[in-house]
This record gives C-alpha cells, sequence and structure tokens, in this order.
C-alpha cells in the first residue's frame, strides 16, 4: 500500500480505507478457518467412535490402530493449525482495535509478538513436516 501510494496509484484519502478492508478480510479468514479446522476435528473424534464401535471380527486389530493412529495425527495437527489461527486472531484483532473498541484496553503489545512468533513458528512447522491429510 505504501509503494501504490507513492506511486499515486491509491489516493492518500482511501489508503486508510483499503487498510481496514484488508485487516478485516483476514480476521474473517482467521474465523472461517479455525471453523473449518474444529469442523475437521469434530469429524476425527466422530470417525474414533465408529470405529471404536465396530466388530473386531470385520476388521482386525492392527487395521484398527493403524487407523486410530492415523486420527492422532490428523488431531494434532488440527490442534496446531487451530493455534496458529488464534495468534493469527489475536493479531489481526490488534491491527483493527478491537480490544481497544470493545474491551476498553489494549493488549501489550509483547502478548500480540509472542502470538505472531508463536503463529510463524507453527506455519514453517507445518510447512516442512508432511500433511497426515494426504496419506
Amino acid at each position: 500500500l505504501t509503494i501504490l501510494t507513492s506511486l499515486k496509484f491509491i489516493p492518500q484519502n482511501y489508503r486508510t480505507h483499503i487498510e481496514i478492508s484488508c485487516s478485516l478480510s483476514w480476521l474473517l479468514a482467521q474465523i472461517f478457518h479455525m471453523s473449518y479446522y474444529i469442523g475437521v476435528l469434530k469429524k476425527t473424534y466422530n470417525d474414533e467412535e465408529d470405529l471404536r464401535m465396530l466388530e473386531l471380527n470385520k476388521y482386525k486389530v492392527k487395521e484398527i490402530y493403524m487407523k486410530l493412529k492415523t486420527l492422532s495425527n490428523i488431531r494434532f495437527y488440527l490442534l496446531l493449525g487451530i493455534i496458529r489461527n488464534f495468534g493469527d486472531l489475536l493479531i489481526s484483532c490488534y491491527e483493527l482495535k478491537l480490544f481497544e473498541n470493545f474491551l476498553g484496553t489494549r493488549p501489550m503489545g509483547i502478548i500480540c509478538s509472542i502470538a505472531g512468533l508463536l503463529s510463524g513458528a507453527i506455519g514453517l512447522y507445518q510447512m516442512f513436516n508432511s500433511n497426515p491429510y494426504y496419506k
């Protein structure tokens, strides 16, 4: 935005509106992504319940164990994703000054910094480790 404003591509008076709309869309993206993760996490618990109800005659114990282990790996990935999204959500709320407007207080910058660092570290971990969804 700074470069586009300095090149006079975006007028200065529209810059604040664009910043607010970008931050708001980032906040909504984090909310929707977190709700998706929670929905998939709920589905894994339902799948585990179904696996536990299966008759042992149909499947071998080893197959059930491998499926439960896969569900456990998926849950770990999802929980990391929820934590990452919560950190990003905290940062986007800080940028939009939602804490000031609704709670009347502004959180410390160190809290948002730690949330961003944690979110970035989890993002790097997930980028370099394999996704259990694709297995």
